[in-house]
């Protein structure tokens, strides 16, 4: 671990409210009365529209269906803020909520191209699909550690074309959740540090420009007007942020990069370093040279004056460390005290369980601990197993049978010979989630199961089964998707189902489409919004 590189999220993940075209994470908010019989069927027409149908706000919206061969077409339901095309978010304060929405789909090479657009609580277009991709901007993954969202309230409009050279690009324009506020069109990527958003450009001469925008919009921070903006790396992320500092990598006299911890005027404070990651948990990770690392709180103090030969930032408080003068491997707490230190070959700490590799005699083997220090579980490279759960109960995985590591007690999964055991903390590692799904494989179909953490068997399905959370709300659902999808609550409850494959949580509404709507529907399955695409509703 010679050198310091950041972890990325399988997920985003995950985006909170990232698409899910099979399959998704996302989440939003349960009905008072919570069902109790079978999913509410949504809304879907039987009866064609008319040729063309004057909606409400007086905008008459075409709906040619000559090109369409389903028997009940459904009937478009929306109107727009103008009969001219919209070609770009322009920023108003009376727009209230938006939400995405899909404009178009258009299919080549055994894929789907998916265009996004905008409208408002009512239903009505504010920007036509000329978007790639309308989310969240996310967090740098350590970030999720501290705040634990996946996403920052803000939007990323995303547009993909073609440099000069020939090559795609893609470029962000960033928006606050009621277009008020919308920037321009130029940034390569867009990262959110504690309360505030990274925007990146690319220059083409390989240089980096930073503005750093708080959640009103205000433009923060231009790397322009930094004293060392000269000498600013042209590395995409050569400037991040934790704990109301900023980590900058400069370029150094002899072309090498030089890292430094600096303030908001541009002071350059402590430094320069070989290597150093941004503040997380009131330290920040540097490099002393290429074998010794060490971790420096805000006011340039050393932990405990130590020195690593390896070491990963701090994340839910805790790192794990390998001592440069004893060689032992260290949990350390951010409390500035060693938790727990063994003679081992190497560790980690991935957010939930410390583990360490020894090889004894040529064979290796890999303990687990708790963040206490307490022991857990010994896995050999003869046997394959997987440890999985949460801080306060963790289970392993092992010759078909899961244990729980708290109370020994062991599970065998009655007719299940082949399975493959998935925990959904792996997404949320700030926070409980009360399920494992477990894959059974035959020779015929594979089986999705739902387990509590009694093991007691709550949905089985041949559909794919997924835990979603919707970034606004915050509230998790369980989803099938199997042609249809399918939603529950997080107690498992029916809630409704859609007559589409492709759904996406935003606000309480859940986006569904397919290759030939768009629609919103409430979580009671009522009909909200529906845009059939071009050649079905030429408006």
């Amino acid at each position: 671990m010679k050198r310091i590189v950041p972890l990325l999220l399988v997920l985003m993940l995950l985006c909170g409210c990232s698409v899910t075209e099979v399959p998704s994470t996302s989440e939003s908010s349960i009905p008072t009365e919570a069902p109790t019989n079978e999913p509410i069927p949504t809304e879907m027409p039987t009866e064609a529209p008319f040729e063309s149908e004057l909606l409400e706000g007086g905008i008459r919206v075409h709906t040619d269906y000559s090109q369409y061969t389903l028997d009940t077409p459904m009937q478009p339901k929306y109107t727009r803020l103008s009969q001219e095309h919209i070609s770009e978010l322009q920023p108003r304060d009376d727009y209230g909520m938006l939400y995405p929405f899909v404009g178009n789909r258009i299919c080549s090479d055994y894929s789907y191209k998916t265009y996004y657009g905008m409208v408002d609580a009512s239903g009505c277009i504010v920007v036509d699909a000329v978007y790639d991709s309308i989310n969240l901007v996310s967090r740098d993954y350590w970030d999720l550690y501290q705040h634990g969202d996946l996403d920052f309230p803000m939007w990323a409009l995303g547009k993909t074309g073609l440099t000069e050279y020939g090559y795609a690009t893609t470029t962000y324009a960033l928006a606050s959740l009621d277009g008020s506020f919308v920037s321009e069109h130029i940034y390569s990527q867009l990262t959110a540090y504690d309360e505030y958003v990274f925007a990146y450009i690319y220059h083409n001469d390989d240089a980096v420009q930073l503005h750093v925008y708080d959640m009103e919009g205000n433009l923060c921070l231009d790397s322009k007007d930094l004293p060392f903006c000269d000498r600013l790396d042209s590395y995409y992320d050569a400037i991040t942020y934790g704990d109301g500092l900023f980590t900058v990598i400069l370029e150094g006299p002899s072309g090498e990069r030089e890292y430094y911890i600096a303030d908001w005027e541009g002071n350059l404070l402590y430094g320069p370093f070989q290597q150093a990651e941004c503040y997380h948990d009131g330290y920040a990770l540097v490099g002393k040279s290429d074998d010794l690392y060490a971790f420096i709180d805000v006011n340039g103090n050393y932990f405990l004056d130590m020195e690593f030969s390896s070491a990963w930032a701090f994340r839910n408080g805790y790192a794990d460390a390998k001592d440069a003068a004893s060689g032992q491997c260290m949990l350390l707490s951010a409390e500035e005290k060693i938790v727990f230190s063994v003679d081992a070959d190497g560790c980690y700490w991935d957010g939930k369980f410390f583990s360490v590799t020894i090889n004894e005699d040529g064979s290796w083997k890999e303990r687990f601990y708790n963040k206490n220090g307490e022991f857990l579980y010994e896995g050999t490279q003869e046997e394959y197993y997987s440890i999985f759960g949460s801080e306060e109960q963790a289970y392993v995985n092992v010759d078909d049978k899961i244990i729980n590591l708290q109370t020994g007690e062991e599970y065998t999964l009655e007719g299940m010979s082949a399975y493959y055991v998935y925990s959904y903390d792996t997404y949320y590692p700030f926070e409980e989630v009360s399920y494992f799904q477990v894959n059974c494989y035959d020779e015929e179909e594979s089986e999705y199961t739902l387990f509590d953490r009694s093991f007691r068997k709550v949905i089985s399905t041949n559909g794919y089964i997924d835990i979603t959370q919707d970034a606004f709300t915050k509230e998790r659902y369980i989803t099938i998707v199997n042609g249809n999808v399918e939603i529950y609550s997080i107690d498992a409850q029916p809630i409704a189902t859609f007559q589409f494959p492709n759904y996406r949580f935003v606000n309480n509404r859940v986006l569904c489409y397919n290759d030939m709507y768009s629609c919103y529907y409430d979580l009671e399955g009522n009909l909200l919004f529906c845009y059939p695409y071009s050649g079905m509703g030429d408006d």
